[in-house]
């Protein structure tokens, strides 16, 4: 029989927490939404959560939540990737979340698809994974229109800049 860790992921700011029991990070259900596995890279705790939203709703939820492992509470946020070995890792350790928000987005005025885009930490932008002809804003020139961060629908681990609503999100939990 394994051992069954009991974690505690909650909301912040007067939000009912939620307690899971999960068996080594395996997958997780909770009101229907976590789309399980947990994944730990570098320290860090990654989840994914499937629900259609726009980019500031799936930033709101992310920064919304945080992750009881232990005596440690983990922050979370949408994830960033700083390299490849990061961005491999999280895509292919939440089981691949085509068309889920990441944290990054597009600071305006940009004069072109590729300029200005930086991280929801603050983190240096030092590193990309765009998919082909991608950033393109959907029409190929800076329109404002497509300003965030997303694991492009096709393709492993690349990106693309999107809006509307997507799929989910990957959510980042640090200390």
């Amino acid at each position: 029989m394994k051992a069954t860790k009991r974690v505690k992921l909650g909301l912040l700011a007067f939000m009912p927490i939620v307690c899971i029991s999960m068996s080594n990070f395996a997958t997780a259900q909770a009101n229907g939404k976590w789309s399980g596995p947990f994944f730990r890279y570098n320290g860090k705790v990654y989840a994914k959560y499937a629900v259609k939203c726009d980019w500031w709703r799936a930033h709101d939820l992310a920064s919304s939540l945080y992750f009881q492992d232990g005596s440690k509470r983990l922050y979370g946020h949408l994830a960033t990737v700083d390299n490849y070995a990061e961005n491999v890792a999280v895509f292919n350790g939440l089981g691949a979340p085509r068309g889920y928000w990441l944290g990054g987005y597009q600071k305006q005025p940009a004069t072109t698809p590729s300029s200005r885009w930086t991280w929801v930490t603050g983190r240096p932008w030092n590193y990309t994974a765009w998919a082909r002809n991608e950033p393109n804003d959907g029409s190929g020139r800076e329109d404002g229109t497509q300003d965030y961060l997303r694991y492009a629908t096709t393709g492993n681990a690349v990106w693309d800049d999107a809006s509307g609503n997507q799929e989910g999100l990957v959510i980042e939990f640090t200390p």
